[in-house]
């Protein structure tokens, strides 16, 4: 079976393996370390955080026969999240250890 939500948590689709491991080997391109950990879930409480949002380009177009008359909205924007260290405990992983 399938976990959508933990409590009030919404649980997104499911991420690559691949990208959750503990360890990466950045030489040339990247690949995952031989010793990596698995990460299976991690729970971040939104406080121990901060997510700036950088608004690259946005635009207003007026309306038009293809927006049915409506204003149409576009931006392209860059997010990041930053750890508050003093909040380091209020994140969780579930990790299986290499074999």
């Amino acid at each position: 079976r399938a976990i959508t939500s933990i409590d009030e948590v919404e649980i997104p689709d499911s991420v690559p393996s691949d990208m959750m491991k503990t360890a990466y080997d950045f030489t040339e391109g990247w690949e995952v370390d031989t010793q990596a950990d698995q990460i299976n879930m991690c729970l971040v409480h939104p406080l121990a955080v901060i997510t700036p949002t950088n608004y690259e380009f946005a635009q207003l177009d007026p309306p038009s026969a293809g927006s049915e008359g409506k204003w149409e909205y576009f931006e392209e924007s860059f997010e990041d999240v930053f750890l508050l260290p003093n909040k380091v405990d209020a994140i969780a992983f579930n990790i299986t250890k290499h074999s």
